[in-house]
C-alpha cells in the first residue's frame, strides 16, 4: 500500500505541475500572444489600406501627368496680359474672316466678373447670319486655350434685311497662373 500511495503522490504532483504549466501557458497566450498578434494583424491591415491608397495616388499622378499637356492648353501661355490679350485678338480676328461674319469692332475690355485672377477679356462686334453667329459662337466656346462668353447682345443690323443680326460679344480667357511656391523650390529657384 505504501508504493501505491507514493506513485498516487507522485501522480498528484505530476498533474498538479501540468495543470500550472497549462494555467499559465494559457495566461501567457490569454495576455501576450493574442493581444501582439492582433496589434500585428491591425498593423497589417494599416499597411495594406496604406498600400492601396499609395497606389490610388500614383495613378491619380500618373494620369495627372499624362495630362499635363492637356491641361496646359486650357490657359494662355503668354507671360503677360498685352501678349496673351494679342493672341485673343488674332484668333477672334481669323475666326470671325472664317466664318463669314463682317468684323465691326474688337477691343479690350475690363469686366466686372472676370473668370479667374489672371484673365484677359475682349469685346467683339460682329454682324452676320443667325447660323453663322452660331457657328462662330460654337468654334469660340470650343476653342483652346478655353474662351468663355460672359456677355452677348443680339440686336436687328443697321442694314434693311432681316436675315443680318449685329452681335456684342465680351470673351474671357485665362492666363496661366503663377507657379506656387512649392513649385519654384521644387525647381529651384
Amino acid at each position: 500500500m505504501r508504493f501505491d500511495w507514493a506513485g498516487h503522490a507522485l501522480l498528484v504532483r505530476r498533474l498538479r505541475f501540468i495543470a500550472i504549466n497549462a494555467a499559465a501557458l494559457f495566461l501567457f497566450a490569454a495576455f501576450v500572444i493574442i493581444p501582439f498578434a492582433s496589434h500585428i494583424g491591425a498593423l497589417c491591415d494599416d499597411v495594406s489600406d496604406s498600400a492601396e491608397q499609395f497606389a490610388r495616388l500614383q495613378q491619380f499622378a500618373q494620369a495627372g501627368r499624362q495630362n499635363h499637356e492637356q491641361l496646359d492648353t486650357v490657359f494662355f501661355s503668354a507671360p503677360e496680359e498685352r501678349l496673351a490679350s494679342a493672341d485673343l485678338h488674332a484668333f477672334l480676328k481669323t475666326l470671325t474672316q472664317e466664318a463669314g461674319l463682317d468684323l465691326l469692332g474688337l477691343r479690350s475690355v475690363t469686366t466686372r466678373q472676370p473668370i479667374t485672377r489672371r484673365s484677359i477679356a475682349v469685346g467683339l462686334e460682329v454682324e452676320g447670319s443667325p447660323a453663322k453667329l452660331r457657328d462662330a459662337l460654337i468654334r469660340i466656346e470650343t476653342a483652346r486655350p478655353i474662351l468663355v462668353v460672359t456677355g452677348l447682345t443680339l440686336r436687328p443690323s443697321s442694314r434693311d434685311t432681316d436675315a443680318v443680326l449685329r452681335a456684342e460679344l465680351t470673351i474671357q480667357g485665362a492666363l496661366r497662373p503663377p507657379p506656387s511656391r512649392a513649385a519654384l523650390l521644387e525647381s529651384g529657384r
